[in-house]
């Protein structure tokens, strides 16, 4: 009976750590290797605009691309305005590209400001690897931003950063003191928090025990290190360098909560904008005018 007994705990401990092993890697799988926007199927309430620059908003561009960390090549567009030494960055979120920021084009290049829009690295056109949730793609913005500068000629820079693209770029701000302004949309706090609701909601696993086991996995694979990733940790040594936060107020996928917590944790100069949507990272349609009004306002102030 006692050889039964431990037969079977043996059975039903290797049977658990299976399956803990295997939630952990599908859960990690699902997160560095997002599915790629296809240009063809890009969905029009969301990315809005669709084609190039040219062809949905009269805008002229330039097909370009510049070596980040790693030596990963990243493809974008640069959208010149004449005499103006002014950029903005914009950066896409998860599973996005660079037609994300296309939204903000126009206002931006009518406000007087060039912009840089790319694909991160295992996004869009550029060189294929994982997705790290910003952890690596920091130094995909700061290549960014060495573009502007040195082959642009760029002297006033500030980035617009989406949901995963807030990760990129808040930390990249941080570390990089040419970045003198910084928009993000839909910002989370804390990833760990947002992986226990992401199991949840989108996966349909509970968060104990398979939560820890996700991250360890995420962290192996990824070559990353969570707790070197929670932006409202981060975005304080931003300051004095002003920073605008938008959140939509029933944010489908990175609840409001992460809005607050990350206004709270950010130094002045600082400003806020709640917008009543419930779709993620959507602020922009929820009322355009008012979303382009004080964007702009936040740039030419600051730039």
């Amino acid at each position: 009976m006692k050889k039964f007994i431990i037969t079977s705990s043996i059975i039903t401990a290797v049977l658990v750590a299976g399956i803990l092993s295997a939630a952990g890697w599908y859960f990690s799988e699902k997160v560095m290797h997002p599915p790629k926007p296809d240009k063809l199927k890009c969905s029009a309430d969301h990315f809005v605009y669709c084609n190039d620059p040219k062809k949905d908003l009269g805008l002229e561009f330039e097909n370009v691309s510049f070596i980040s960390q790693r030596k990963y090549n990243l493809k974008g567009w640069f959208i010149p305005v004449k005499g103006s030494k002014k950029i903005v960055i914009t950066v896409h979120g998860h599973g996005a590209n660079r037609y994300e920021g296309a939204r903000w084009f126009k206002t931006l290049h009518k406000a007087g400001f060039n912009i840089l829009t790319f694909d991160l690295r295992n996004s869009g056109q550029s060189t294929k690897d994982i997705t790290s949730m910003g952890y690596y793609e920091r130094y995909d913005v700061i290549a960014a931003v060495d573009f502007a500068e040195k082959q642009k000629g760029m002297k006033s820079i500030g980035v617009f950063g989406v949901s995963m693209g807030s990760s990129s770029s808040i930390p990249a701000m941080a570390l990089d003191k040419r970045i003198k302004a910084g928009v993000f949309e839909a910002s989370l706090a804390n990833l760990q928090d947002q992986f226990g609701d992401m199991l949840t909601r989108d996966f349909g696993l509970p968060k104990f025990p398979i939560l820890n086991t996700a991250i360890l996995f995420f962290e192996i694979r990824a070559g990353v290190d969570l707790n070197q990733m929670n932006n409202e940790n981060i975005i304080g040594e931003i300051s004095p360098r002003p920073v605008f936060l938008i959140h939509c107020s029933r944010d489908n996928y990175i609840g409001y909560s992460h809005g607050l917590r990350m206004f709270k944790a950010a130094k002045e100069p600082k400003q806020t904008w709640t917008t009543d949507c419930d779709k993620h990272a959507e602020a922009w349609q929820s009322d355009p005018e008012k979303a382009e009004k004080l964007v702009t306002e936040f740039f030419i102030k600051n730039l």
